[in-house]
């Protein structure tokens, strides 16, 4: 898993991941950059997830518990762009209400009410 940390604007936090969000790709350090980029924002968040190969339970948890955390603090996250397979794991947990998912950028920010 590879994680690239974007800008905090116009009351937006943004992150892109890449790779496998599997147990043999994620380590904790990159969990935990993700997890306080995002959550410790308090603000919503546009994470792009179209390079993203494959997403396990493992980064399932790592996404619900970072959504968990923005809610808490009235905030929102969208998924931006994951393609078939890891749209068919998050369709499969059930918790695509929790985590929105959004084609592109745009409609992202839509989703957020900007």
């Amino acid at each position: 898993m590879q994680v690239q940390l974007g800008a905090k604007q116009e009351g937006v936090t943004r992150a892109a991941l890449a790779g496998r969000l599997d147990r043999s790709a994620m380590q904790e350090a990159d969990i935990t950059k993700f997890e306080a980029h995002i959550a410790g924002a308090k603000q919503n968040a546009i994470v792009d997830m179209t390079q993203v190969e494959i997403l396990t339970s493992l980064g399932i948890r790592m996404l619900l518990e970072t959504a968990k955390a923005l809610k808490l603090a009235s905030a929102s996250m969208v998924l931006v762009g994951p393609s078939a397979q890891v749209l068919e794991s998050l369709q499969m947990s059930g918790l695509v209400d929790d985590m929105p998912v959004a084609k592109d950028d745009a409609a992202a920010i839509a989703l957020l009410g900007g």
